[in-house]
């Protein structure tokens, strides 16, 4: 090989180690993108799932509902994450509503008002009260999933209601007083959840 062939191919050879920086750098700026992308759409949602959830929480305290956040039943009873950040994204953006009670609401509320309450997926504890709680309600009910304690007392719930609970197998208190369900009833739901201690 002359001289002339040997300084031809050095041009080429440099070029390679800078074609390849390229490539992975245009590559990191891709997976870069992407990902400001997935996270761009998560704040987005948990945004837009934090402005519902206030609303459904201004119309609980509106019919005389009591509403708790996680940070608020157990210390140190100051809400999750940073103070700058909480105020840039909402006072309640890292806490999640875990108990609700109605049992000592002024005006009864009904199936209808429980129609919102399904959307707070995070709930632990509801109780209810009164004889606007039917079956229908119970709709409303049974995809919270993550419910350790449910009170139905004085409700007109009945053992056909009853039945849409078997799939809240977190549940570990159920209170029946005074509503229609009965002996039997109690029994079929016993069987599905074990682990639940019902009491009248």
């Amino acid at each position: 090989m002359d001289e002339n062939s040997a300084n031809s191919d050095q041009p080429s050879r440099a070029k390679g180690p800078n074609r390849r920086r390229f490539q992975f750098s245009l590559r990191s700026l891709l997976i870069f993108a992407l990902m400001c992308a997935i996270a761009s759409g998560w704040l987005g949602r948990r945004l837009e799932q934090k402005r519902r959830e206030t609303e459904i929480v201004a119309a609980i305290a509106k019919l005389g509902g009591v509403v708790e956040y996680d940070y608020q039943r157990s210390p140190p009873g100051k809400p999750f994450g940073p103070d700058w950040l909480r105020r840039l994204l909402g006072e309640n953006f890292f806490n999640d509503v875990v108990f609700v009670d109605f049992q000592r609401v002024p005006i009864k509320v009904g199936d209808a008002d429980l129609a919102s309450v399904q959307e707070l997926t995070t709930l632990k504890v509801l109780w209810l009260n009164g004889d606007k709680i039917t079956d229908a309600g119970l709709d409303h009910v049974k995809g919270l999933i993550r419910l350790e304690s449910l009170g139905l007392g004085g409700t007109m719930i009945t053992d056909a209601g009853l039945l849409k609970l078997k799939g809240l197998t977190k549940l570990q208190d159920l209170s029946l007083g005074g509503t229609s369900v009965s002996f039997d009833g109690e029994v079929e739901l016993q069987k599905a959840l074990p682990n639940c201690v019902i009491s009248r």
